[in-house]
């Protein structure tokens, strides 16, 4: 919810991301863009379309169809450079953003154990 309203969708540039309570709406809403597009002469890439289902319990497996192909359910994926898993826990973002901040840090370890003057630290970051 944002402001008090419930957000299904999340568009940026050519990606899009829906989050519906059920599977069936979520089929509904993919025959529903599937017959949209077609109408522009448009095709969804079901090799790029993935789906996730977001519980705690990971039994889950749900069959979504677009054009009668089954679109690959997976247990994380990134999207606008964070990390979504299927358990709903954060430990993989939290671990790769760890991960880049090592990185630049020991790229600028040198920069920050050097004898140089503080100021000049500043201005060089």
């Amino acid at each position: 919810m944002v402001n008090g309203e419930v957000i299904s969708s999340i568009r940026h540039a050519d990606h899009k991301a829906v989050v519906f309570s059920s599977r069936r709406v979520l089929q509904i809403l993919m025959d529903e863009l599937n017959t949209v597009r077609q109408i522009y002469g448009m095709k969804i890439n079901v090799k790029k379309t993935k789906v996730m289902c977001i519980r705690r319990k990971r039994t889950n497996k749900i069959k979504i169809t677009t054009d009668g192909v089954r679109v690959e359910q997976v247990d994380c994926c990134r999207y606008l450079c964070s990390t979504i898993s299927a358990d709903g826990y954060c430990e993989k973002e939290i671990r790769s953003r760890n991960e880049m901040v090592n990185k630049l840090f020991q790229g600028k370890k040198k920069l920050f154990t050097s004898k140089l003057n503080l100021e000049y630290k500043k201005r060089i970051n």
